[in-house]
């Protein structure tokens, strides 16, 4: 796909499992981006809407405690842009169908107990527990990790 300036991207939202800051941040947001990723394309797969681009990306936003991840829609804003303003009603139609569509997608409580149970089950399938990976030694003494 070519990018320029007409790409924009519209935010999902994540679980929050994963949380800056956290030494385990990277390998917990890795799992949440694959455990929300599948969610939401089999439950609100990508339409077809006039010659719109678009997909799902897993984007990255600073932060001042660093880095943090967040699903978003990243589409084609001229495109869409068209529709709205065109004579066409059927045009405008595919207008509103796309925002229609979207907001379904932006309604999904990506926080539920049951998504982030998913998360934490496959998170801890990627600990070694024979090396103990779940404890970290601090200044102060080992301690257990928060999983």
């Amino acid at each position: 796909m070519n990018f320029t300036n007409g790409f924009d991207y519209l935010c999902i939202g994540c679980n929050g499992f994963a949380q800056v800051g956290d030494p385990e941040y990277w390998k917990k947001q890795k799992v949440e981006r694959e455990v929300i990723m599948e969610l939401v394309e089999e439950r609100y797969p990508i339409p077809k809407i006039g010659d719109i681009q678009m997909f799902y990306r897993w984007q990255s936003f600073p932060h001042e405690f660093g880095t943090y991840h967040e699903l978003v829609l990243i589409y084609d804003r001229d495109e869409l842009d068209s529709l709205e303003y065109s004579d066409d009603t059927e045009e405008v139609e595919l207008f509103n169908l796309f925002w229609n569509w979207f907001n379904e997608v932006e309604s999904i409580d990506l926080e539920t107990e049951e998504i982030t149970e998913e998360i934490r089950k496959r998170y801890l399938k990627t600990i070694d527990f024979s090396k103990a990976e779940h404890l970290r030694v601090e200044k102060s003494g080992i301690k257990r990790k928060a999983v």
